[in-house]
């Protein structure tokens, strides 16, 4: 069977190997997926997000021009939102420090904390189910927000700001949460 060029109605056998191969490495390198950055710009400084290429479309409902953070809880997490966020759950998409997770209730950014045998065995108990064992080393060695475990979309991870996070997670809160000085912030997309 010949192919043709559809341009010149030329077979491809008419161009010489090495055109081929080039248009061919063109046509996959333009494929490759691009990485996008959410930019979260507080009073406290800015945090910068890298998206998992798989999960960007779904983060693109995050969008904030002037936002107040409705939540913290000190070690687990800062909630950026309190809107539904769109949650494709798996076992296997572990809420660790850092992440940037779509979860019940909204957006979220995980601090999370590293966790001893006896916090995970507990959190087990509790849930009656069991941590796979690679899950409980990442839990220990990096931390984590076990209230998350296989109720959320991990969409991204922190790439900068660390300092901010931790800082903001520090604020005094009421017995809800909520922050009692406000943080204001704003979201920008980069590709």
């Amino acid at each position: 069977m010949n192919h043709f060029c559809l341009k010149t109605h030329k077979p491809a056998s008419f161009y010489p190997a090495w055109r081929r191969l080039w248009w061919l490495v063109l046509a996959i390198s333009s494929c490759r997926p691009t990485t996008s950055d959410l930019i979260i710009h507080s009073d406290m400084g800015d945090l910068t997000i890298r998206l998992a290429p798989a999960a960007a479309h779904l983060a693109t409902s995050f969008t904030c021009d002037s936002c107040a953070i409705p939540r913290i809880q000190q070690d687990g997490f800062i909630q950026l939102n309190a809107n539904a966020a769109k949650v494709v759950t798996s076992s296997d998409q572990l809420p660790l420090s850092g992440a940037f997770v779509a979860a019940p209730g909204g957006f979220y950014l995980v601090q999370g904390r590293r966790h001893t045998d006896q916090s995970l065995n507990k959190w087990e108990q509790s849930k009656g189910a069991k941590l796979k064992p690679q899950a409980r080393e990442q839990y220990q060695k990096t931390g984590g927000a076990l209230p998350f475990h296989g109720q959320c979309t991990v969409l991204g991870t922190l790439v900068s700001g660390r300092e901010v996070l931790d800082r903001i997670a520090a604020l005094p809160c009421d017995e809800q949460g909520k922050p009692l000085r406000p943080v204001f912030y704003r979201t920008e997309w980069r590709q």
